[in-house]
């Protein structure tokens, strides 16, 4: 049971963007270097994943076949940033896709900082993946009404910020919820809506400001990410009604580059056309 399980966590990290070559394993993959790349481009990858395979025994191995951190091998391959997520408390949750916690980020957020990479927070507000076929709302908070909720989400980001602040380790960038397409926190958060999107942006908006309430120096970059990166009418569509709705206050928009880069940038307000880094 203990490979089995490990087996599929190792095939679900490798489809989460990280990777390990064991030292017979045959380098087939080859990724060329973009020339040209700006100074801030950000090369990183989630491993959220990670102490839940070193507890199942996995090992990490550079292409020279040395065994070393998964971490240090990625930096010695050019990645300067990793992502980790949040979930409220996967004990609440089905369990499984690394069981990521706020102890667990800590924790990797320090191991990360030790080897000079940055870090991206991702709190995807649920006691397990939120994505836009569910976002579940988190069991500690499922019968609280609107403003609950909403403050709710802005006592727990405040909460984890400070924590993180307070072990020495505060991360360079936060994203508030998770492929928000269609919303989070379900049903009282749900997109499309029948309010105006109000009761969406104030939860997105408690989020982005409990951030910024607890960062005077606004050290910290804020995304809001959602799915479709090539859906031009998508972005343009829900960036008009948050901006609508007084939701302004955010960095970096995160989208996955699904199709034409002319589509996806095309897709992006101008006035967050801003560097991520």
């Amino acid at each position: 049971m203990k490979k089995k399980t490990l087996k599929s966590l190792v095939l679900a990290a490798l489809a989460a963007g990280t990777f390990a070559l064991a030292p017979s394993a045959d380098a087939a993959v080859q990724v060329n270097p973009i020339p040209n790349l700006p100074a801030n481009f950000i090369k990183g990858a989630d491993v959220s994943m990670l102490p839940e395979l070193e507890k199942l025994g996995a090992k990490f191995y550079d292409v020279d076949g040395k065994e070393m951190d998964e971490l240090q091998i990625m930096k010695n391959h050019g990645v300067g940033w990793i992502r980790l997520r949040i979930w409220n408390d996967p004990k609440s949750g089905p369990g499984g896709g690394g069981n990521t916690d706020e102890a667990r980020a800590i924790e990797m957020t320090k191991r990360a900082h030790a080897l000079g990479l940055k870090v991206l927070i991702d709190f995807h507000y649920s006691d397990f993946w939120a994505d836009p076929g569910k976002q579940v709302t988190p069991k500690a908070w499922e019968k609280d009404d609107e403003d609950q909720l909403v403050k709710d989400v802005y006592d727990y980001t405040a909460k984890v910020v400070k924590d993180f602040q307070n072990e020495g380790c505060e991360p360079e960038m936060i994203q508030i919820g998770n492929e928000v397409k269609n919303g989070m926190l379900w049903p009282i958060g749900k997109l499309p809506s029948t309010d105006g999107d109000k009761a969406f942006s104030r939860l997105l908006g408690a989020g982005l400001k409990a951030v910024r309430d607890n960062d005077a120096d606004r050290s910290i970059k804020l995304m809001v990410h959602l799915p479709d990166g090539g859906d031009n009418a998508l972005y343009r569509s829900f960036f008009d009604s948050m901006k609508k709705n007084g939701v302004t206050d955010f960095d970096v928009i995160g989208l996955p580059w699904t199709m034409s880069r002319r589509k996806a940038v095309q897709a992006l307000p101008s006035s967050c056309l801003r560097p991520c880094a």
